[in-house]
């Protein structure tokens, strides 16, 4: 197995953890794992089906409900096209070729680079995307 980094980051690693963090709602450590590949031990992507398995392969549930979620068609185009495109190997946020502990020190880099007022943390994408889900009223709409 791979020693897994931590992250300093690439614009478009930030750019990739921004978007599936966003759009899926994810936290930042399932995306962090999260590989076009199944593997034990990772997030598991499935391209073909559309779905994000956020519990990684062989962990057991805990209390931070990790199911998994169908993924939005933009989303998905974007994913299909890093690994299309070689800009993904085994990790969708990777350093270097390698998988990432930890993609904190990025984004406080990208927070920083961008003048974001106050404490954003990747935490913020998932309540972003929440926001997001009740004004479109899909959480009317689906089962939670």
């Amino acid at each position: 197995m791979r020693r897994r980094h931590r992250y300093c980051g690439t614009h478009r690693d930030v750019k990739a953890l921004v978007l599936i963090g966003l759009y899926s709602g994810t936290r930042a450590a399932a995306i962090a794992a999260a590989s076009p590949h199944r593997s034990a031990g990772q997030s598991y992507v499935d391209l073909d089906n559309g779905i994000f398995y956020r519990l990684p392969e062989g962990q057991a549930a805990t209390n931070k409900r990790q199911p998994p979620v169908p993924l939005l068609d933009r989303l998905l185009a974007h994913m299909r096209r890093w690994v299309d495109n070689g800009l993904v190997k085994d990790h969708f946020v990777e350093w270097h070729g390698s998988g990432v502990r930890s993609v904190k020190p990025a984004f406080k880099t990208a927070v920083k680079l961008a003048k974001l007022p106050g404490k954003v943390t990747p935490y913020a994408l998932r309540h972003t995307a929440a926001t997001w889900l009740m004004g479109s009223g899909w959480l009317s709409r689906h089962e939670c």
